[in-house]
């Protein structure tokens, strides 16, 4: 736990993780990538505590990174590394969610242990830009971190005790893929969706009973592209007859839809959509849900939109 708080050593792993990348050891790479995944987690739990723009900022950005790093690599070994996707979309939203509702809800006897908390986060963070560089003094400066983490998650257990929303929201959190998918019904799918820089739009097609199904949808620029187009055509042409709608809901089809349709099978019913960012506006309701273009999605699936994986279960 001591290291939680040590981004300097995940930075590193992650340097590590492409290093091994380069020389073909995929499964060195992955194992670096999940230590390193793992280094940042309490950070951001530890970073949370505080509640200025700035901080939540620099949580983005370092979950951002770490978000990039994995499919990026999980991309290149082959696998479809989603247990580690699910786990950090959405970790800053839900934690920062969580920390608000606990502050604007919270009684006077909530309150103290908040403070505590905001406290316990500025000590460790001093802490960690003071770090020893070698011999007995880092290995003491490792215990006072361990310390001060120990008290910093009891001080979240009680808050956790006292407020049933910041326990729920924090539960939350934890949720992985496996739940996920065992939330999942025999006769549903969930479509879950990341944007990063190096890979673009990636799509993760879950069903219960199998392995998710991944799925590059483009780069950044031709999704966001193919989307406005979209939606400006609909505007224009609100009744679906104008070619220019034709031609671009044919193309979003054809490139953002089929490629994940391909992977739902024939007998489902409902399917989820956790989208991201230009996607969440794509009216994938009311694509063409074949190429005659006689029926929409939404003839073939009920559409249900969520927040967040997370939300199934």
């Amino acid at each position: 736990m001591a290291l939680g708080t040590d981004l300097s050593l995940a930075a590193s792993l992650r340097g590590l993780a492409y290093a091994s990348a380069a020389k073909d050891d995929a499964g060195t790479a992955l194992a670096q990538m999940r230590a390193a995944i793992d280094l940042v987690v309490p950070w951001v739990e530890l970073r949370m505590a505080g509640t200025s723009t700035a901080e939540r900022l620099e949580v983005a950005g370092v979950i951002e990174k770490r978000l990039r790093s994995w499919v990026e690599l999980s991309d290149a070994a082959g696998v479809h590394g989603y247990d580690q996707v699910v786990r950090l979309k959405g970790l800053v939203s839900r934690a920062s969610e969580a920390q608000r509702r606990a502050r604007r809800r919270a009684g006077p006897s909530a309150r103290v242990p908040l403070d505590a908390i905001r406290s316990l986060q500025r000590r460790v963070v001093r802490l960690t830009y003071d770090a020893p560089r070698s011999g007995w003094l880092r290995v003491r400066w490792r215990s006072r971190i361990a310390e001060l983490i120990r008290l910093y998650q009891a001080e979240l257990d009680k808050l956790a005790e006292k407020n049933d929303t910041f326990r729920a929201e924090r539960s939350r959190l934890r949720i992985g893929d496996r739940k996920v998918r065992a939330a999942l019904r025999k006769d549903e799918a969930l479509v879950d969706v990341v944007k990063t820089d190096g890979m673009g739009y990636v799509a993760w097609i879950l069903v219960r009973g199998n392995e998710p199904q991944r799925v590059r949808l483009g780069s950044i620029a031709a999704v966001e592209t193919q989307v406005t187009a979209l939606r400006l055509s609909m505007k224009q042409a609100p009744s679906g007859t104008d070619p220019e709608y034709r031609e671009s809901a044919a193309r979003a089809r054809a490139n953002l839809w089929y490629p994940i349709a391909r992977h739902i099978p024939k007998t489902t019913k409902r399917v989820y959509l956790a989208l991201a960012v230009t996607l969440t506006y794509a009216p994938f309701e009311f694509l063409p849900a074949d190429g005659k273009g006689t029926r929409v999605v939404s003839d073939e699936f009920e559409v249900t939109r969520l927040s967040f994986s997370q939300d199934l279960v």
